[in-house]
């Protein structure tokens, strides 16, 4: 008797515990992110203000977070990785926020100001960024709004890779070439007009 309470107590409490992991798997996961909170947070080289800055991180930009909170003297540092660089922000500068994927994504089209020129895609959007890609006028990107200010520079989505790109160098316009084709179809149809309307004056003109 006291055998198979035994054995249908320890039952049981495999059933509860295989229940309850099964519950743990399959409940949902809160996903966190880490931002900045406030404008142009500077991102220094080392654990001091003195550092060299490396880049100053939009208000509510993500960042990621790498290894553990550091302490220099008094002041609490993160050491995080921003875009193409990684370095160091004070601890209160970076808040845990939800995960969310809320942005709008508009079509626009790349344009150059001369013809032939290239455009070039940054992974960051520093003044002195060097391109990683470069596109052509007339090509298609999409646009990612998502609240923040980059400066000269807007978020896109190319060929499934976010870039920054100056944000003089998209239109949801017309393109270099586009606009060009306009002007070269405008000046072949009133080439056309002024020869019908010459024409008809000089037949007009013969017939008196």
């Amino acid at each position: 008797m006291k055998k198979n309470t035994t054995i249908a107590i320890t039952f049981a409490i495999i059933t509860v515990i295989t229940v309850f992991c099964t519950l743990c798997a399959a409940a949902p996961v809160n996903s966190y992110v880490y931002k900045t909170v406030l404008p142009d947070t500077p991102l220094y080289a080392e654990t001091s203000s003195e550092s060299e800055i490396l880049i100053k991180i939009p208000q509510n930009a993500v960042v990621e977070i790498v290894g553990e909170k550091i302490l220099t003297g008094e002041t609490e540092w993160q050491k995080v990785k921003y875009t193409a660089f990684t370095g160091y922000v004070r601890n209160d500068a970076v808040y845990r926020s939800v995960a969310n994927d809320n942005y709008m994504v508009t079509p626009v089209t790349v344009v150059s100001e001369k013809m032939g020129e290239d455009i070039g895609l940054y992974d960051t959007h520093t003044s002195d960024a060097v391109a990683v890609k470069t596109v052509h006028d007339g090509e298609k990107v999409r646009l990612i709004s998502n609240g923040i200010d980059y400066g000269d520079y807007a978020l896109i989505e190319y060929e499934g890779d976010f870039y920054f790109i100056r944000s003089s160098d998209i239109t949801d316009g017309l393109s270099y070439n586009q606009k060009l084709a306009v002007i070269i179809a405008g000046c072949f149809v009133g080439a056309l007009i002024l020869v019908g309307i010459i024409t008809i004056a000089v037949r007009k003109n013969k017939k008196v």
